[in-house]
Parts: C-alpha cells; sequence; structure tokens
C-alpha cells in the first residue's frame, strides 16, 4: 500500500505526526513524506532525524518538504549530506527556470516570495547533491527546487489563502492510497432541506461577509507588503501561455510580476 506521512501538518484520510514525534514514529514505513517546516520550532534532534532520512532515501521514496516563513536558518534534518541555509528576502518577481511537476502547478501557489535557500554539504571534502532549480526569483536564486540524486523536493511556503490548494498539489502528485473511503457527497434533497431550515440564511449570510471581511484584510496587507519591498514601480504580465513557453528567461522561464503602487 502506498501511503503518505505529514509531519506537522493534518489533513483528511492522511496520517499526520507533530514534530517531536518524528524519532518515535515508525516514519520509515512509508511511501512518503511531506514535512511542514512552518511547524518546527524549535525542534532539537535533526542529526537524529538526518541519519534515519538518510536511510530512508536509499529506497528512493521522496521527501516533500515545505520550507519556514520569513526565517533565516540552517536546516540539518535532510539525507546527509544536505544542510539547507534559508534566508529572508521578499520579493514579487517569480521565474520557472524547469518546467517539472509538480512544481508547475505550485507556481500557482506563490504570489512572490519571502525566502530563498542554498543547498550545501554539512561536511568539508563531501560535494552536495546536484540540486535542480524550479521556481527562481529575478536573480535567479532559489525559491523552491528538486534535489534528483535524493528525491527531496523543496518548496517555497504557498501563499496563505492558497495553502489547501498547495497541498492537494503534493497529495495529487504523490498519488497515497487512503485507508479511508472517500466521503460520499451530500444528496441533493440533503442540501435543499438543509437550506430551508430556520436560522441557515442567517448563517449563510454571515458566513460569507466574514469571508469578504478577510478578502479585503488580504488585500491590505498585500499592499503593505508591496510597500515594505520598495516603492518602485515594476511592470506587470500576465501569463497566459502554456507551461512549456516562456517570456525572458528563455524557453524553460515564465515571469510574474505585480505592480507595486505608486506614490
Amino acid at each position: 500500500m502506498k501511503r503518505l506521512l505529514l509531519i506537522g501538518k493534518k489533513l483528511p484520510r492522511l496520517d499526520s505526526i507533530d514534530w517531536p514525534s518524528c524519532l518515535t514514529y515508525n516514519i520509515v514505513d512509508y511511501q512518503g513524506l511531506v514535512f511542514d517546516c512552518r511547524e518546527m520550532r524549535n525542534f532539537a534532534d535533526e542529526d537524529a532525524l538526518s541519519n534515519a532520512l538518510t536511510g530512508y532515501r536509499q529506497a528512493g521514496h521522496p521527501i516533500f518538504v515545505i520550507l519556514p516563513t520569513s526565517e533565516r536558518r540552517n536546516l540539518r534534518f535532510f539525507p546527509f549530506p544536505i544542510v539547507l541555509n534559508v534566508m529572508k528576502a521578499p520579493g514579487k518577481t517569480l521565474n520557472i527556470h524547469n518546467p517539472t511537476q509538480p512544481f508547475v502547478d505550485y507556481y500557482e501557489c506563490l504570489q512572490g516570495h519571502e525566502i530563498i535557500f542554498d543547498v550545501n554539504s554539512r561536511q568539508l571534502g563531501i560535494e552536495p547533491p546536484k540540486t535542480k532549480p524550479t521556481i527562481v526569483d529575478n536573480l535567479n536564486r532559489l525559491v523552491c527546487a528538486l534535489i534528483p540524486e535524493m528525491n527531496v523536493y523543496l518548496f517555497h511556503p504557498p501563499y496563505r489563502n492558497r495553502e489547501a490548494q498547495a497541498f492537494k498539489i503534493l497529495v495529487d502528485f504523490f498519488g497515497p492510497e487512503f485507508a479511508e473511503p472517500e466521503p460520499e457527497p451530500v444528496p441533493e434533497w440533503a442540501s435543499l432541506l438543509v437550506s430551508a431550515m430556520p436560522g441557515i440564511k442567517e448563517i449563510e449570510n454571515k458566513t460569507a461577509d466574514i469571508a469578504q471581511r478577510i478578502d479585503d484584510l488580504e488585500k491590505e496587507a498585500d499592499a503593505l507588503d508591496t510597500q515594505k519591498t520598495g516603492n518602485t514601480k515594476v511592470g506587470k504580465y500576465v501569463c497566459n501561455c502554456s507551461h512549456a513557453r516562456g517570456h525572458r528567461g528563455g524557453s524553460n522561464s515564465r515571469v510574474r510580476r505585480i505592480d507595486a503602487p505608486s506614490n
């Protein structure tokens, strides 16, 4: 059975654990692992986890990693000899450098970047494995990447309102077999019955009002983020082409740039 384990993230119908349980839970019994580093906090056993994953990767199983947000950090829990240097670097321009799945689909879950990273070796004299850039910033620094030799997939954290879409892309790409069947859809007659119940209309209206307020706040946060990254006005590029085409960076790149408000 092809099973996927989530570390630091919970999703319906999939097994999940928190970071402190990594070394006591049998994580190597799964055919794929997803690590959400945003929930890593002060996890202190990276070297021990690295030892476990070094043996795990030899079986060729994939490791998916959502990197931490807006934080300078060295991540050492990867299979030997990988160490990741994560650096805060906010920006708006994103380029698809290599049209590789699931990164092409994941690109739609990003809106600019908060971090970049480097892949290095934790031991002198040992070269780090070759890294395939998949999504880069305007200076070709890594935003997302693949380490083919290790079968390690590295992802910038998704934009806040595209979290569910991002994890669906990863899960669909891996294609796990679920232990529980997918819930049956609610029959149409049941939906009509519920909608006719007293008070339901008021709840729906309140929910819609809250959703609109959240949307307004997110737009306000985007405007503030843009102001923080500078007041220089940049051109706006909208890509409606296929993933195989490119714009500035050659046939294998795609550019997203967003207008900053003029003063």
